[in-house]
């Protein structure tokens, strides 16, 4: 098969991490695989920038200059949102929209993936977030017509007026409209939420072979709730490589002594992309808060080990700071290196984290938002608690902490992961429902 891919990135966690991955299993699969990227950062085989610069302009072509000279240059503060100003100056109808609060991005240059300069054509497409000011939604019953496409949604976008997950609102049961929150991910200038949420489903509905993955029951149950239009819906949870996150094959204590984590503590890690509070669906100041009730307790004396970028939990003692880490193999070691994984969120689908924690033999204490309970099988593999009640948390990590079979949660959670979230299993499962779409 002909495979193109569609993401945000080719270098990061969360969705563009399963798009990546997917990508990748494709090609060791032995089919022709592309994956088009807004963001194109690593030199993986078949990935390509989506292009947003309209061809028949000098202007365009002159910030297309610009834009193409700013990516090059060594990372500075500001860099993507430079090129995405550059994009916009370039298609004033995407000024106008931004202003206006639309959250779909026009690129007409979208439906050029239906047919490339080299004379490639997918056989199927599959897009994972449409969400970031890159892909045109209004492209999709065109691209439909040309090949089969699937949406695998990572969030509720699809749902809403324009936000990523509605948390606490419940007015996208009624197509939105007096958003209670225009800033929260993505944001949008105006309350146009109404018209936006309209417009999405008008374009779902004028695509006659769009089919929709969602890596939760949670999520499947609300896009069957919102009646999403569709040819067909299915759940398929992610994966992780379990080549790369396994259980612990050398000593706990070696393994601590190089990561520089202190001898005879209690080790609990969390894990985000950011730490930063201006994430509304990735809790970090509940994190935070149990982090430091946990580093003050004498008995047993516990280490906390924050992974991500980001200043909102800020150095202090009795906490780590590894930074943001991009190789998974050092990822997994610190997984390894702890007890208990802690996972705080707002709102959530279905993390890579708390799967890559239990494939490494690592209990989780979770918060039961999204598709998480699906995850984790409470009591064995880990725990649920309430969103965000911190002393609840704090209590459950002081439990494990007590049991003298914490090893037993931890080989149960690797059995777990293993026997269903193997990355491998995963990306047979997408190929053969890509594969069924084109008979």
């Amino acid at each position: 098969m002909n495979v193109l891919s569609i993401s945000t990135s080719d270098q990061s966690g969360g969705a563009e991490g399963v798009a990546l991955d997917l990508h990748r299993k494709y090609l060791a699969a032995g089919h022709d695989a592309r994956l088009v990227v807004k963001w194109k950062r690593t030199n993986h085989p078949g990935i390509f920038p989506l292009a947003r610069f309209p061809k028949h302009s000098l202007w365009s072509r002159l910030l297309d200059r610009m834009a193409l000279s700013a990516s090059r240059r060594d990372y500075f503060r500001g860099q993507f949102a430079v090129q995405d100003w550059l994009a916009d100056l370039a298609a004033p109808m995407r000024l106008w929209g931004k202003v206006c609060g639309a959250d779909n991005y026009p690129n007409p240059r979208c439906q050029e993936l239906l047919r490339w300069t080299d004379g490639w054509q997918p056989d199927v497409i599959h897009a994972h977030n449409l969400h970031g000011r890159y892909f045109d939604l209004s492209a999709l019953p065109a691209l439909c017509q040309g090949s089969p496409v699937v949406v695998t949604l990572h969030d509720t976008w699809l749902m809403t007026g324009h936000c990523g997950y509605f948390v606490d609102c419940n007015r996208w049961q009624i197509g939105c409209g007096e958003c209670p929150d225009l800033k929260r991910y993505p944001a949008i200038a105006r309350d146009r939420t109404r018209k936006n949420a309209a417009e999405k489903r008008s374009w779902l509905q004028a695509c006659e072979r769009l089919h929709l993955i969602t890596p939760s029951e949670w999520l499947r149950n609300l896009v069957s709730e919102a009646r999403l239009p569709c040819a067909s819906l299915r759940c398929l949870h992610n994966g992780v490589d379990l080549t790369t996150f396994n259980p612990l094959q050398e000593s706990k204590d070696e393994l601590r002594r190089r990561q520089g984590l202190p001898e005879g503590h209690f080790i609990v890690l969390g894990v985000a992309a950011s730490l930063t509070s201006a994430n509304v669906y990735k809790d970090v100041q509940t994190l935070a808060a149990v982090c430091e009730k946990l580093s003050s307790n004498p008995h047993p004396r516990i280490h906390c080990v924050l992974l991500g970028g980001g200043d909102a939990v800020r150095s202090r003692p009795g906490f780590s700071f590894p930074g943001y880490i991009r190789d998974p193999r050092v990822v997994a070691d610190y997984y390894r290196a702890a007890d208990v994984f802690l996972h705080t969120a707002n709102a959530d689908n279905f993390p890579c984290t708390v799967l890559e924690a239990q494939a490494c033999g690592t209990p989780v204490v979770a918060t039961a938002v999204g598709g998480v309970p699906e995850q984790i099988v409470d009591g064995q593999t880990g725990m649920l608690t309430e969103r965000g009640d911190v002393a609840q948390m704090v209590n459950r990590v002081l439990e494990l902490a007590a049991r003298p079979d914490l090893l037993d949660w931890g080989r149960r959670a690797a059995q777990h992961a293993r026997a269903n979230f193997d990355l491998e299993n995963q990306a047979g499962r997408y190929l053969t429902v890509l594969a069924s779409l084109l008979n």
